[in-house]
């Protein structure tokens, strides 16, 4: 997997927070994660490091909870992989044993993947996956 389950559910979030009408108001962290089906404690702790990050608002009180802080066509899913896990999994391989050489075409299939995902996760942001989440399977090909 690309992402890590702490990014694929803090995309999730994002993707149900974004979803929300304007003025909707805050979201608590358990609302968030019932929505989306995802363990409570886990999304809390994820919805913390986004708004460390600057990606969400959090509101403190009564009427308190979690907000978009950023434009979700401005918010990259390179971002928000950067934001969760403090850096982007770098597919780093071992080094190529010499005397494997069958081993180069896998690392070079390797490389070229991450490569692809990275600049995949770069290109993607969360408004592009909130309108891809209205689309059927035979729109998305």
């Amino acid at each position: 997997m690309f992402v890590s389950k702490s990014t694929y559910w803090a995309l999730k979030a994002l993707i149900y927070l974004a979803s929300q009408p304007p003025g909707s108001g805050p979201h608590l962290s358990a609302q968030v994660a019932a929505a989306v089906g995802a363990p409570a404690a886990g999304t809390a702790k994820v919805l913390r490091r986004l708004s460390l990050a600057g990606v969400l608002a959090s509101l403190r009180g009564s009427k308190g909870g979690f907000l978009l802080a950023r434009s979700p066509q401005d918010l990259t899913v390179y971002d928000v992989s950067c934001a969760v896990d403090g850096r982007l999994p770098d597919g780093h391989q071992p080094a190529a044993d010499p005397a494997l050489p069958l081993a180069a075409g896998l690392e070079a299939f390797l490389a070229t993947a991450q490569a692809q995902a990275v600049a995949a996760m770069r290109s993607t942001t969360i408004a592009d996956l909130l309108t891809d989440c209205g689309r059927t399977e035979a729109e998305r090909r």
